[in-house]
């Protein structure tokens, strides 16, 4: 089991806000990692959404719903359930705006909730640690 040091935590602020809406790579020196961001046809975030998104830490009652037709659940229970290693789940998790609900969890992806409308202007981001 891999941690992460107590000084690197700390380093990170609570929250910050972040624009994903543009393809390319999104440096995040606060997480030690970068997102991958590409324009996708299906299966994204809408791109309004994702210019005005927020990086926070994973927080206790956190749930990821993983498809359309099933229930939102835990994140730990979600993690479990596709194999994801304890030291992969220390990325940021990014959420919509204030409310604070997950939009992508690295190891798991897009919350089916957060997913945009057929037709629509939409991105898929991904986390790469360093």
């Amino acid at each position: 089991l891999q941690r992460v040091p107590l000084t690197a935590r700390a380093e990170r602020p609570a929250s910050m806000q972040i624009d994903l809406s543009h393809p390319g790579i999104h440096r995040v020196e606060p997480w030690g990692g970068a997102f991958a961001v590409e324009r996708v046809e299906q299966g994204g975030i809408a791109v309004p959404a994702a210019s005005r998104l927020v990086l926070r830490a994973r927080a206790p009652r956190d749930a990821f719903q993983a498809g359309a037709r099933r229930p939102p659940r835990s994140l730990k229970l979600q993690f479990q359930a596709r194999g994801v290693a304890p030291a992969l789940r220390d990325g940021p998790i990014v959420c919509g705006g204030s409310d604070g609900v997950p939009v992508f969890v690295p190891g798991l992806g897009i919350d089916a909730r957060a997913l945009a409308a057929a037709g629509e202007a939409q991105v898929a981001i991904d986390w790469h640690p360093d």
